[in-house]
C-alpha cells in the first residue's frame, strides 16, 4: 500500500532525491522497526535470531546494553540497506521505460470519460463533500474489524492463559502425587531426625531430584512439615541456583500462604497457589501425606514457574495482531485498488 501511494505520487524519481530518500526511511521503519517488534514478541524475546544477528551482536557489546533496542537498531539498520537498493532499482526502472508506459503505470482506480468544459465549471461551483462516501465505507470497515479484532484478541489472550495454568496445575499435580507416594507416612519423625542417616532417605530424595529436573518449568520440590513456628524440611531437591534444604532445617511461611496456615496446620488439602515474591512468578500445589492412622504427617510441595506462560502469552497476541493486520492489508488493497 504504502509502495502504491508513493508511486502515485511519482516519488520514485532522481529528480527529487529528497522523495527517495523518504521512502527508503519509511519502508525501513515498516520493515525493520515494526517488523523487529512482532518478530520480538512471536519468537518469545529472541535476541540476536536471524539475519541481523551477527549485527546486534556486535550493538550489544558495543554499548546498546538493552538486548531489544540492540534487536531493533541491527533490524533497522539492515533494513534500511535493504530498502536503498530495493527503491534504487525502483527508481532506475522508472527512469529507463518509456514515458508513455511509465504514466500507465501511475493509472490506478475509478477513471472515467472526460468532462465537458461545462460539466466542470458546474461542477467547480458545488460545494464538495468534505470525506467521500468511498473513504467513510473503509473507515467503517477498518472500524469494525479493528472492534471485531481487539474483542476476538482480548478473549482468546484470556482463554489460552486459563488453559496454560491449567495445564501446569495438572503437571504439579501429578509431579506432587508421585513423590508424595514415594514417602512412608509413619517415618516423617525419623527422616527428620536421621536425615540422611535414615533408611531409604538417599533414595527418596534421588526422586525428588529427579522429578524436579524432569520439566524445565518446574522450579522446586520438596517436602515440609507444617508447624506453627514454620516449615519444617523432610525432603528438599536441589536446583541449580542454590542447594535444597538440610532435613529438620526451618523455613519461613511465605506470605502468599498465611491465609492458608489454619488448614495446613488441620492437615487439610488446599487449592493451588499462585504468588509472585521472590522466587518468581509460581504456581504451588501441596499434597498431604497422611501416616496409617489419617495424621497429616507433613505435606510435599511443587512450584511452577510461570514465566513461560508470560512469554508464550505475548507471543499468541503478536501472532493474533499480525493475523488480523494481514487481513486488514489485503481488505484495503482490494478496497483501494
Amino acid at each position: 500500500m504504502a509502495s502504491a501511494w508513493f508511486a502515485g505520487k511519482k516519488c520514485y524519481s532522481f529528480q527529487k532525491p529528497w522523495r527517495l530518500l523518504a521512502v527508503i526511511a519509511v519502508f525501513a521503519l515498516i520493515g525493520g522497526g515494526l517488523g523487529s517488534v512482532l518478530t520480538w514478541f512471536l519468537y518469545g524475546f529472541s535476541f540476536a535470531s536471524g539475519i541481523s544477528a551477527p549485527l546486534a551482536l556486535r550493538l550489544f557489546s558495543g554499548g546498546i546494553t538493552n538486548e531489544f533496542l540492540a534487536q531493533l537498531a541491527a533490524d533497522l539498520l539492515v533494513d534500511l540497506a535493504d530498502k536503498s537498493i530495493t527503491v534504487f532499482i525502483v527508481a532506475l526502472s522508472f527512469s529507463i521505460l518509456p514515458a508513455s508506459l511509465r504514466e500507465s503505470l501511475y493509472s490506478a482506480g475509478w477513471q472515467q470519460t472526460p468532462q465537458s468544459r461545462e460539466r466542470r465549471t458546474a461542477a467547480g461551483k458545488k460545494r464538495a463533500r468534505i470525506v467521500s462516501l468511498r473513504m467513510k465505507l473503509i473507515a467503517l470497515v477498518i472500524s469494525g474489524m479493528a472492534i471485531t479484532a481487539a474483542a476476538l484478541a482480548a478473549i482468546s489472550f484470556v482463554h489460552f492463559n486459563v488453559s496454560a495454568r491449567r495445564e501446569q496445575e495438572n503437571l504439579a499435580r501429578g509431579v506432587a502425587s508421585v513423590a508424595s507416594d514415594a514417602i512412608d507416612g509413619n517415618r516423617v519423625d525419623e527422616y527428620i531426625r536421621l536425615g540422611w542417616d535414615a533408611e531409604g532417605y538417599s533414595r527418596i530424595a534421588k526422586r525428588f531430584d529427579d522429578l524436579a529436573k524432569s520439566s524445565e518449568n518446574i522450579q522446586y520440590v520438596y517436602a515440609y512439615r507444617i508447624l506453627e513456628n514454620g516449615c519444617q524440611v523432610v525432603f528438599d531437591a536441589d536446583t541449580p541456583d542454590m542447594p535444597g534444604g538440610a532435613p529438620g532445617d526451618l523455613v519461613e511461611f511465605d506470605d502468599a500462604f498465611l491465609d492458608k496456615l489454619p488448614d495446613l496446620l488441620a492437615g487439610r488439602e488446599i487449592e493451588p497457589v499462585i504468588s509472585s515474591g521472590q522466587f518468581g512468578w509460581l504456581l504451588t500445589v501441596y499434597r498431604p501425606v497422611f501416616d496409617t492412622q489419617g495424621v497429616c504427617q507433613c505435606y510435599v510441595g511443587v512450584d511452577i514457574s510461570m514465566e513461560h506462560i508470560r512469554r508464550s502469552g505475548y507471543q499468541f497476541l503478536a501472532q493474533v495482531v499480525s493475523l488480523f493486520f494481514v487481513f486488514l492489508l489485503m481488505l484495503l488493497t482490494v478496497t483501494i485498488l
